[in-house]
């Protein structure tokens, strides 16, 4: 069980997950719903992307992550032969390093998932490692190596003929970074962020749109691209 220094547990996580686990052997981890807090504790919202099942099979969950991560880190618990089977976590990707981890248990191992919230994970408006990879760094592109990174390991043609809507689903990802950054006003940076998404995926119309928005960024259009994004 992994717990990082800002998030916090809920008093019986630890026991509830414990008992899921003995209860799904085939399972190599486990998580469930998450609570949303801020800097000074305070609730901001529930985050949940659960499962139906309490188990799912580990090729469907795959398949699910590989359109993007929705288990929360603190909400976690590994089974320890299913990490000693697997490997350490990756740390030539630390911003997604995360990620890469329940792609790797979900090619081996089943997943499971109690409703429960288990733990508060700690949302930072202006500091934390999320933040500054996106106000400082290019996340999609750590993002873009743990993808091809697990594209290359997997063998099942049923998964690999959707490996260019996961890229471009990836591409999208950044696009929205784009928008929240021009947001806050560092569109210097959201520049970066669309060169990113355009080399992550490679289709023409999408990079035509891609670069319109580029050009936009420079003709003092910023506000068109926020009212294209539905962004207040």
């Amino acid at each position: 069980k992994i717990l990082h220094s800002d998030d916090l547990l809920e008093k019986d996580a630890v026991k509830m997950q414990v008992e899921a686990m003995e209860n799904a052997p085939v399972a190599g981890l486990i998580y469930s719903p998450v609570k949303l807090i801020d800097e000074n504790g305070n609730f901001i919202g529930n985050f949940s992307a659960g499962d139906a099942a309490p188990v799912v099979p580990g090729k469907q969950k795959l398949a699910e992550l590989l359109n993007g991560n929705h288990i929360m880190f603190p909400s976690v618990m590994i089974r320890a032969e299913c990490l000693r089977n697997v490997g350490l976590f990756d740390g030539e990707i630390p911003y997604c390093n995360d990620w890469d981890m329940w792609l790797r248990i979900s090619m081996k191992y089943d997943i499971a998932y109690i409703s429960d919230v288990s733990a508060s994970y700690r949302v930072y408006s202006q500091s934390g490692g999320t933040v500054r990879y996106e106000v400082q760094d290019i996340s999609g592109f750590q993002m873009y190596r743990c993808l091809t990174k697990t594209l290359s390991a997997i063998s099942d043609e049923s998964i690999l003929k959707n490996g260019r809507r996961y890229y471009r689903n990836l591409a999208m990802e950044q696009i929205s970074r784009v928008l929240s950054l021009i947001k806050r006003g560092r569109k210097s940076h959201g520049r970066r962020y669309i060169l990113a998404a355009s080399s992550i995926h490679d289709g023409f119309m999408f990079r035509l749109s891609v670069y319109a928005v580029y050009l936009l960024t420079y003709a003092g259009m910023s506000g068109i691209i926020l009212r294209l994004g539905k962004i207040k």
